[in-house]
């Protein structure tokens, strides 16, 4: 049975966690930081001289391929 508590364990550890860093930590260094979110170039197609894949400290939006966000 889950654990009534789960969405607000997850809540407060997002409270705490930038995604930005966690994806700059294994990705690297940004293509483009701005005060809101950080512009990655794609790790799984070609952008070539456009990164699409932009990160905000709470989720993300994939605008060179599929759309994706989280």
């Amino acid at each position: 049975m889950a654990n009534s508590h789960t969405g607000t364990d997850l809540q407060a550890l997002k409270s705490q966690v930038d995604l930005r860093d966690v994806v700059g930590h294994f990705w690297g260094r940004p293509v483009n930081r701005r005060r809101k979110y950080d512009v990655f170039a794609s790790r799984w197609r070609d952008d070539g001289h456009r990164p699409s894949f932009t990160v905000y400290a709470e989720g993300y939006k994939d605008y060179g391929g599929s759309g994706h966000s989280g």
